[in-house]
């Protein structure tokens, strides 16, 4: 079997597994239902992966590693920090619309993930190991190049950041509506850097 046949028929499985997990959970679905829907035999998927376990967390590592690889590229791009906000919150709409069921399966993961520390802004794996670590970069960049306000907790922001996006995919994922665009992106972006009260308002202290 040639190369590129081989890439085809795991891409295939990868598909139908995203599909069949995000329908019915990770304990509703056989490795057997997998190869039926896939066409193939359950030896085929081992061949590629040690279990049903392997297979699953390969779609998550998969879909962390386009992620990471778009912040990266973003980052390294010689544009203003507030276009690349607008980039990065493109393309995980983007990226949304064109893996709709595995970004169901990131947000399971990403659920039972969070923990307290996440909202300490201390917590060195927020800081710097966590897959979304950039955001909070592209936040510290714009403080050293005089753009954004020094005393602004940049892990802050990143989370705000995140969260903002994802309720967003969070609502399109279970919408009959398309409700992510470059346009909301752009929008959402221009909210957050300017906020919504009038330039120069002062707010009354109670």
């Amino acid at each position: 079997m040639s190369e590129e046949a081989t890439a085809d028929k795991k891409q295939r499985i990868m598909e139908v597994a995203a599909r069949l997990f995000a329908d019915k959970g990770f304990d509703g679905v056989s490795v057997r239902e997998i190869a039926e829907e896939a066409d193939v035999t359950k030896p085929v998927i081992y061949y590629y992966f040690k279990n049903k376990q392997d297979l699953f967390q390969s779609l998550l590592d998969t879909a962390f590693a386009h992620v990471s690889t778009m912040h990266e590229e973003i980052y390294r791009e010689d544009r203003p920090v507030g276009e690349k906000l607008r980039m990065l919150i493109r393309g995980h709409f983007q990226f949304c619309q064109e893996n709709p069921d595995v970004v169901k399966l990131l947000f399971d993961d990403m659920r039972e993930r969070i923990s307290d520390k996440s909202l300490d802004s201390k917590s060195q794996d927020l800081t710097h190991k966590n897959r979304f670590r950039r955001i909070s970069e592209f936040i510290r960049d714009g403080q050293q190049q005089g753009v954004f306000r020094e005393g602004v907790d940049a892990v802050k922001v990143g989370m705000l950041f995140i969260g903002t996006t994802n309720m967003f995919i969070l609502y399109q994922l279970h919408s009959d509506k398309n409700v992510i665009s470059s346009a909301v992106a752009d929008e959402l972006v221009d909210i957050i850097l300017h906020g919504i009260a009038i330039p120069n308002h002062q707010f009354q202290e109670e």
